[in-house]
């Protein structure tokens, strides 16, 4: 069983003999469960069938939200992968059946309004098409499918309050869950309903509200068992912070050889919490199985490390520390049903550097047969390699590069933990570190793409993307523009560069519908973020600079600026050379109209405001990486920008365009001066990378 990316696209159907709005239908349908109720349902499809022969299927399959699909009880894959109803992916695999009667099962997951915030819907349904003589046997609404509800499973909204985007906490009732399913046990199924046959995204020219059919545009994600964990403590006390001093010797011990292949038995009557360090950051797909039991509660709860206090919002210090620490986290629960052999893994992997596994047994003997975790993210992996004669920097890669792994998957993300959204502003970093340590650009140019496909009216991409709550950040979609522009140099591929740049034309656009008399962007409608910085308005979780949402900004117009001289320079490897002589022309014309309203001579520096109150190191760097300052005056905001006492600094988010323009001038003292953000890391014995100062995630 294995993915294969296919070579041409299936089931395209672009017949010309037929009428133009039956084009790009596929011959399988959607189908579904017609009797269960909408909202938060977990749906079991299942195809018994038997073959003459041992052969080889090529299938295409897909589900609305998330599907696990098994052929006689082993896993084939998880999907799909992420887009929207315009692109809705499926993944091609290829099937060994042997002789003889087989059974193919998908679990299909929809979560209602616990869906994380990342994923996108349309309506519950599953496909599997099949390719040749398998068609009519394996296709949904050809072959023999039926379906039952799930029952046993529910969910809810996480109460860590930050993590709430990410995903909801899973329960099993292992008295009501039907152990089996995955190999098609059990009773109950029933036929499904057959909905609209399904639709090709790139043929399709006519059509309601539907799935437009995509091929998955990614390689499998990495997966690895994990390995060298332990035990930290094992106490009877289950709440409160931990206190290594309550910790029992013995149970430590016991619960060390679970992790390394033994079985644990637990007495009945019994109420255990143990915290279990992972030794390293991980995304991962737990699993635990266990026998007996029944009524027995296990809790498995997820960090990226333990508080300072019993508030998700205060410092965490040392990552290695635990004692006299909260664990506060992300908690699936499994309740056992008595019976032998029973298996609980959440369907979406979980984030963190640590567990709290906190078990209390009922009235028998509970045993724990397995206890393991297997790592998934995209396949990203230094192909080179980096050192230099500072060891702080040469320990910085390791968690550098885990930085990025943990935050690649279906889409870049702005954390695996907390949101698994992906924004422009991060994915453009994201994406950067990608093209300097792998040859693989796959992930890049999807999330390019996906932005690109976020467009709204206005002509401003959304900031973030795939998002079911639609969020306008102006600057990103300038960024976006930079994104594009970075591919290029990187990759060299002007096809797509062609492709696109009908979007990055259309989004500057958007930004002319707001200049002003004095040719200056006034106040774009959105969340106008640039950073992180404290003292701007609103404090440190606004990210807007001065004047930016309702007045003229001179760090959004030196983006704007930079941006324009961007396209000018795609226009020319585009062939468009009127239109880059005309992008260049309106950048030139809006960076001489910033220097004569916001440079402040006697300073040496370009203000934040037209009433020159406010300065940052985000305009001086923004107005030098425009290329549009002659050289003189860009030396000279150099100068002001290492010298300045008030310039509002860069932080961790933005310090890549600050040492951008450092490295322009040869400022690596500073450079160095700065990279304290970076070696804190190091300090805190950190595995992954801040986000912001701390307290931060």
């Amino acid at each position: 069983m294995a993915k294969v990316e296919p070579q041409t696209l299936p089931f395209e159907n672009t017949d010309p003999t037929l009428p133009w709005h039956a084009r790009g239908l596929w011959p399988v349908s959607w189908i579904r469960d017609a009797e269960a109720d909408e909202g938060i349902r977990v749906t079991a499809f299942r195809n018994r069938f038997e073959v003459a022969r041992d052969e080889t299927a090529r299938i295409h399959v897909s589900a609305d939200q998330y599907y696990q699909l098994f052929l006689d009880g082993k896993l084939v894959g998880r999907g799909p992968e992420s887009g929207d109803a315009d692109s809705w992916f499926f993944e091609s695999y290829e099937l060994d059946v042997g002789a003889g009667p087989h059974v193919l099962v998908a679990l299909v997951f929809s979560l209602g309004e616990e869906t994380p915030f990342a994923k996108m819907t349309l309506r519950h349904g599953f496909l599997l098409g099949a390719e040749g003589t398998h068609l009519d046997l394996l296709g949904t609404g050809l072959g023999p499918w039926q379906c039952k509800p799930v029952e046993g499973l529910s969910f809810r909204r996480t109460a860590v309050w930050s993590a709430v985007p990410a995903s909801p906490e899973m329960r099993l009732d292992g008295g009501d869950y039907p152990h089996g399913i995955e190999r098609g046990q059990g009773d109950g199924w029933r036929e499904p309903s057959v909905l609209r046959p399904a639709a090709s995204a790139l043929v399709r020219n006519e059509y309601g509200r539907e799935h437009l059919l995509r091929p998955a545009t990614l390689p499998d994600m990495f997966r690895a068992p994990v390995v060298g964990m332990r035990v930290r403590t094992v106490s009877a006390k289950t709440d409160g912070p931990v206190r290594l001093e309550d910790s029992l010797p013995e149970d430590v011990s016991a619960w060390q050889a679970l992790l390394q292949g033994r079985t644990l038995r637990i007495q009945q009557r019994i109420r255990r919490r143990v915290i279990i360090d992972l030794n390293h950051y991980y995304c991962a797909y737990p699993t635990i199985k266990i026998s007996g039991g029944a009524g027995a509660e296990l809790h498995l709860s997820w960090a990226e490390a333990l508080f300072l206090e019993n508030d998700e919002r205060a410092p965490k210090g040392d990552r290695d520390q635990i004692d006299g620490r909260w664990f506060i986290g992300v908690t699936d629960s499994f309740v056992s049903g008595g019976q032998a052999g029973q298996e609980f893994s959440p369907f979406l992997w979980r984030a963190g550097h640590y567990l709290d596994v906190t078990v209390e047994t009922a009235d028998s003997d509970l045993v724990i047969d397995g206890l393991s975790f297997v790592e998934t993210h995209y396949p990203v992996q230094m192909e080179g390699a980096f050192e230099c004669s500072d060891e702080t920097l040469n320990r910085l890669v390791a968690p550098c590069v885990r930085t990025l792994q943990m935050c690649s998957h279906d889409t870049f993300m702005d954390c695996p933990y907390y949101e698994r959204l992906m924004y422009v502003g991060d994915s453009r970093l994201e994406a950067l570190v990608t093209y300097a340590i792998s040859h693989d650009s796959r992930l890049c140019r999807k999330s390019i793409e996906l932005f690109a496909q976020s467009m709204l009216p206005s002509g401003f991409t959304q900031a973030r993307y795939p998002s079911r709550i639609t969020q306008v950040i102006p600057p990103f979609s300038l960024l976006w523009i930079g994104m594009l522009h970075d591919y290029l140099l990187w990759r060299d591929d002007l096809p797509f560069l062609k492709h696109m740049l009908p979007i990055a034309k259309r989004i500057v656009d958007a930004f002319e519908v707001y200049r002003n008399a004095d040719g200056l962007v006034e106040a774009p409608p959105g969340w106008n973020f640039m950073d992180w910085v404290p003292a701007w308005e609103g404090g440190a979780d606004r990210g807007a600079p001065p004047d930016a949402e309702f007045g003229v900004s001179g760090i959004i117009n030196w983006l704007y600026a930079g941006t324009l001289r961007q396209l000018s320079g795609m226009c020319a490897e585009a062939g468009e050379p009127h239109l880059c002589d005309h992008y260049f022309e309106k950048g030139q014309a809006l960076a001489e109209s910033l220097v004569q309203h916001f440079w402040v001579e006697e300073r040496s520096l370009f203000a934040d405001t037209l009433d020159h109150r406010h300065f940052s190191e985000h305009s001086q760097c923004l107005a030098i990486l425009s290329g549009y300052l002659p050289e003189t005056l860009c030396r000279r905001t150099a100068a002001g920008l290492l010298t300045a006492s008030d310039c509002q600094p860069a932080t961790i988010y933005f310090s890549h365009y600050l040492f951008e323009t450092l490295a322009r001038f040869g400022a690596m003292d500073r450079f160095y001066e700065r990279l304290d953000l970076w070696r804190d890391a190091d300090r805190l014995n950190m595995k992954t990378l801040l986000e912001r100062p701390e307290p931060s995630r």
